[in-house]
């Protein structure tokens, strides 16, 4: 697991025990914006999930990348 994957695994159990803080929900836009600009991250995911399409795991966290590129699939 990256740096970037491992604070937002942190952020996100922050969150949702604090949903109205604005700081935390800013924090984890700039480690998703990161993974963003960094395409290899989504090809490897995508490599997982075509090879065992059951780790759900996985595949949440490229629908999630997907969606901070903007992207739809």
């Amino acid at each position: 697991m990256n740096e970037h994957q491992a604070a937002i695994d942190h952020l996100r159990d922050r969150i949702a025990r604090d949903p109205h803080n604005l700081e935390l929900q800013d924090e984890l836009l700039v480690h998703l914006r990161a993974l963003k600009l960094r395409p290899q991250v989504i090809e490897s995911l995508r490599g997982i999930c075509s090879a065992a399409p059951d780790r759900l795991l996985e595949r949440l966290q490229l629908g999630q990348y997907l969606e901070v590129r903007g992207e739809v699939g």
